[in-house]
């Protein structure tokens, strides 16, 4: 179950996002307790255990893109995410685990002046 906190904090990056950035974003919902029905569903539609909670489209010299995993103070990655950290960077995608918007706003300063 996605934790009420990581939840929170996502919403203020989404917001930070939408007032400072000009590139697009979304989430990836994979997370949260669903109806069994619907988890079906989801799994039939292609939702996968592990991939990251948000895709930030924005590249740079190096890659194509963001995969970005919220996690707060404590929280660690999971083994399928940190299968699924691999698979994007095998594929030149980026993926970075923030906790705080000031590793956000770190993240995409470095990442626009070609520092990662």
């Amino acid at each position: 179950m996605r934790n009420e906190h990581e939840h929170k904090l996502q919403v203020a990056i989404c917001k930070w996002l939408d007032w400072t950035q000009d590139f697009y974003f979304y989430a990836i919902p994979n997370g949260g307790v669903r109806h069994r029905l619907v988890a079906i569903k989801l799994k039939m539609e292609g939702v996968k255990a592990g991939v990251a909670d948000m895709f930030w489209m924005v590249s740079n010299n190096k890659w194509n893109g963001l995969f970005v995993e919220v996690k707060i103070d404590k929280g660690i990655q999971q083994s399928n995410q940190k299968a699924f950290e691999q698979i994007a960077l095998a594929h030149g995608y980026y993926y970075s685990v923030v906790r705080s918007i000031e590793d956000c706003e770190s993240l995409i300063n470095r990442f626009k002046a070609d520092e990662i």
